[in-house]
């Protein structure tokens, strides 16, 4: 009898791990997701402020405008010819092209972490399912306060992710580490808000799935305990009468 009582509670706890894994991931599927479909914006915002002629004068020691402005009369200098691939060279220098096609080279991966989820959730629950002595209604309610837990977790997460990111950036080790770059600290800054910012927009879909998740599990929980509530209250006055 306590060894059977053992193998429910190890069932059900290894059961409600896998569930738990597996909603984690799925929510997380939608923040890659968001992430590989605009890497592209990203890219653009970088190249948009790395190749302006605020950051090129600033990291290059030359007034770029001063050298646009000498070569509309003398286009043929050292200078001017090597304007036109100025940009292109910066960007290559610092490898914004080489991170954002890293990035999207993790896009074949988002199915199959999804099948991973669902494949995650289902043993999961088959566990609880076995934990809970076959019992559908007990196993129900067990994946649906499982499942309320885990997504108000990932909600407040994904809600506090641009604020732990922001206070990691700005952690002394961080900043000193950005300081001895060669790239001007000033120039560092501003990439560095672009990728907060752009992280923060991100966010918001896995956030909006993890609260849509809290909402459908906590009313599917909540449905539950009424139900046995109900159940409990008809089947005690039967044995009154």
């Amino acid at each position: 009898m306590a060894l059977s009582k053992i193998l429910k509670f190890l069932s059900k706890g290894f059961g409600s791990f896998l569930l738990s894994l597996g909603i984690t991931l799925f929510i997380l599927s939608f923040f890659v997701a968001s992430v590989l479909s605009s890497v592209d914006g990203l890219k653009d915002s970088l190249v948009n402020e790395l190749t302006s002629d605020e950051v090129l004068s600033e990291v290059y020691g030359v007034d770029i405008n001063q050298i646009k402005e000498l070569c509309k009369t003398n286009p043929e200098i050292v200078e001017c010819l090597d304007l036109d691939n100025l940009e292109n060279r910066f960007l290559e220098e610092n490898g914004v092209n080489d991170m954002v096609d890293q990035v999207k080279s993790y896009s074949q991966y988002t199915f199959s972490l999804r099948v991973l989820t669902f494949i995650l959730v289902v043993i999961g629950a088959f566990f609880i399912f076995l934990g809970s002595g076959f019992s559908l209604l007990e196993t129900v309610k067990k994946v649906s306060f499982s499942g309320m837990l885990t997504s108000a977790f990932a909600m407040i997460y994904y809600k506090l992710f641009p604020g732990l990111l922001k206070d990691a950036l700005n952690s002394p080790d961080i900043q000193a580490r950005l300081q001895e770059s060669e790239v001007p600290f000033s120039v560092v800054e501003k990439i560095m808000k672009i990728i907060v910012d752009w992280f923060s927009l991100q966010i918001n879909e896995p956030f909006k799935i993890a609260v849509i998740l809290t909402i459908v599990f906590a009313v599917i929980y909540i449905g539950v305990k009424i139900y046995n509530w109900k159940f409990n209250k008809e089947v005690k006055e039967e044995k009154k009468e």
